[in-house]
């Protein structure tokens, strides 16, 4: 049986191995064509138009996909849809399996939900993401099934002892930056490291009193399908895990009410307190969040920024060591740890405005 196809690059469409497997595995009709969809950079999809109907084809890399996870995953989709949630509808191998392995692929398939994208302005649309996660972390809180945890997450990631290398690291500034550059990622290591450890301490003060759930993981602007004012569909629950509920509410919030500057803007990261605000009210009608857990929020804001510190800290002290062009490596750094300190002193110094848009 002939397909035809719409190819680009091979990362950009599926083999005509890839294809034959996957038509051997599902029911799914004559496959007509399919295409890359335009988003996706951890996953590769594809939009399938068969005979049956059209769907979204997910592929992954071991690498990126951890079986357990992916298993974990398909289950909670399926799961999801028989509670009349608005997730995608997932389709089954002929052998009644949520996925299909080949060649050291993993593939599922899900049945193609038409929408428009996010818009910032529409209010509806702010309101609707919030009580789509609300909806969601409801039907969760029952989930009948075993509950995938990952190896660790932002609360296991921060290094007690903070940065890594910083002594080498100011010794590297001095001698291939100027008195500036010199004295600002001197500051900027300083403020980290003071942060990393008073943001290691609440953690430990907080966890005891946090609620954990099987997150979301990413409910974010590209998560959401809309027609009209209404979510026609959620997608993207490859991250979904068992996890503190402050990491969703962290996620969305930067999602739907962040703002660091559009154009030639300077950069300004901060969150808009009034769509914290409409967005926290939509949610709480389907669920409640107290005091601790929105303190949590503000810790899990600055926490994953210093995470990312820490990574790169890390990656430059790897880059000293076998590039020459050592004053480029230092100034990338600084720009990017300069950006992580005003995102967390703006959150550390609007900490109780934050929360007080939180339990509005």
């Amino acid at each position: 049986m002939s397909t035809e196809l719409k190819t680009r690059k091979k990362k950009n469409f599926l083999s005509e191995q890839q294809i034959n497997a996957l038509q051997e595995a599902y029911e799914l009709g004559t496959w007509m064509s399919h295409e890359r969809t335009p988003k996706g950079h951890s996953n590769q999809s594809f939009f399938l138009n068969t005979s049956s109907g059209e769907y979204v084809i997910r592929r992954s890399s071991p690498k990126r996909k951890i079986l357990k996870s992916l298993e974990f995953e398909v289950q909670l989709i399926d799961y999801l849809h028989s509670k009349g949630y608005s997730g995608p509808e997932l389709m089954h191998t002929r052998l009644k399996n949520g996925y299909l392995e080949h060649e050291g692929l993993l593939y599922i398939i899900t049945r193609r939900i038409h929408g428009g994208p996010y818009e910032r302005e529409n209010t509806q649309h702010l309101c609707e993401s919030a009580r789509a996660l609300g909806r969601y972390h409801s039907l969760v809180r029952d989930y009948p099934f075993e509950r995938y945890s990952r190896d660790a997450s932002v609360f296991d990631s921060l290094r007690p002892e903070g940065l890594g290398g910083v002594e080498t690291l100011k010794r590297c500034a001095a001698e291939h930056v100027g008195s500036d550059q010199q004295e600002l990622l001197e500051e900027i290591l300083d403020y980290l490291q003071a942060r990393l450890e008073g943001v290691t301490s609440q953690f430990s003060d907080s966890l005891p009193h946090l609620e954990q759930t099987v997150i979301q993981g990413s409910m974010g602007k590209s998560a959401l399908i809309y027609q009209g004012d209404q979510i026609a569909g959620v997608v993207d629950f490859d991250r979904a895990a068992l996890e503190y509920r402050a990491l969703d509410f962290a996620y969305s919030l930067k999602s739907f009410c962040g703002f660091h500057g559009k154009g030639d803007e300077a950069y300004n990261p901060h969150l808009d307190l009034q769509r914290v605000e409409l967005w926290m009210d939509a949610y709480r009608e389907t669920e409640t969040i107290d005091s601790s857990e929105a303190k949590a929020i503000t810790t899990v804001f600055q926490a994953q920024r210093l995470a990312k510190a820490q990574k790169k800290a890390t990656n430059t002290m790897k880059k000293l060591a076998r590039k020459e062009d050592k004053r480029k490596v230092i100034s990338d750094l600084i720009e990017i740890l300069e950006r992580t300190c005003q995102w967390v002193r703006w959150v550390e110094d609007n900490e109780s405005a934050i929360h007080d848009a939180i339990l509005h």
